[in-house]
């Protein structure tokens, strides 16, 4: 089983060049459009890296012009695609194996479109950017115990949610809504050992902490029932549960909250990739 790489790909059509360069690449946003569009329930099947950059009919077997050529071996896995209303931009999230598909999308910038995309593998432990030929890429170094004591100087006073944010963007160097999702889990678990950490050196207030994530969880509550995301019976259930939790009980409905916050369905809902049916997760928790 290959180590998989998710990425977010914007590919625009651009005025760049002559008539029948502009042409080509039309037919080529063309293929593309009508390929996902007809295999909208299964679109990875839909062939999406041999219609940008046509494998040679004596190289259809060869990994290795795949490698070379795409980047990676084999046609991606699309989990969502959206078209612009004028047709003239794609965006898709894909996986891909072992590597993002540099090498097709440099072939894709040279042909004259716009693109950018951003990666990151969890199993590869790094991430990156691409757009319209610039290429970085960053190698993520994981905290243990030996930077739990510079990094509580810094999360001492944060609640839950600011301080695994701040380790999470602390960590990997970035801010980047999509990487930051990506890593969630693996800091979420980081940030976890800290708390232990934490607590084994009577530097955590487990009562504060409570407190503190209950206020939070309160905040969130209240964004709902102002916009209309929750009924006020259920609103009233919750909160009488809150009163009189103790750490774990509230440390429980606080992390589904965030995790709702952080997941990846949620980002891509969020980010009108057109999702429908997230669990609402206080709902289950009462």
């Amino acid at each position: 089983m290959p180590n998989m790489v998710n990425s977010i790909i914007t590919i625009e059509l651009s005025d760049r060049g002559n008539i029948s360069q502009k042409q080509n690449r039309w037919e080529i946003f063309r293929d593309l459009r009508h390929s996902l569009d007809t295999c909208a329930d299964k679109p990875e099947d839909c062939h999406v890296f041999s219609i940008l950059r046509p494998i040679p009919i004596l190289e259809e077997c060869n990994i290795g012009w795949r490698v070379n050529n795409w980047g990676t071996k084999w046609e991606p896995e699309v989990h969502h695609y959206e078209f612009d209303k004028n047709y003239k931009s794609l965006s898709m999230a894909i996986s891909t194996a072992w590597c993002p598909p540099i090498d097709l999308l440099k072939y894709l910038t040279e042909m004259g479109f716009d693109i950018a995309c951003t990666f990151a593998s969890v199993e590869n432990e790094n991430f990156g950017f691409y757009e319209d030929g610039d290429l970085n890429g960053y190698h993520i170094d994981y905290f243990d115990e030996t930077d739990f004591e510079e990094m509580h100087e810094i999360l001492k006073d944060l609640d839950e949610v600011a301080g695994l944010h701040r380790m999470i963007t602390i960590g990997l160097g970035t801010d980047d809504e999509f990487v930051v999702d990506e890593f969630y889990s693996v800091y979420e678990r980081m940030y976890e050992e800290y708390e232990d950490w934490a607590a084994d050196r009577g530097v955590l207030d487990r009562k504060s902490e409570n407190l503190k994530m209950k206020n939070k969880v309160m905040e969130w509550l209240e964004d709902d029932i102002e916009n209309n995301n929750m009924k006020e019976n259920l609103y009233l259930k919750i909160c009488n549960g809150l009163k009189n939790s103790q750490y774990g009980e509230t440390k429980e409905l606080h992390d589904k909250m965030v995790e709702e916050k952080f997941s990846m369905i949620n980002y891509y809902k969020v980010r009108n990739m057109g999702w429908r049916g997230e669990p609402n997760l206080p709902l289950i928790y009462a």
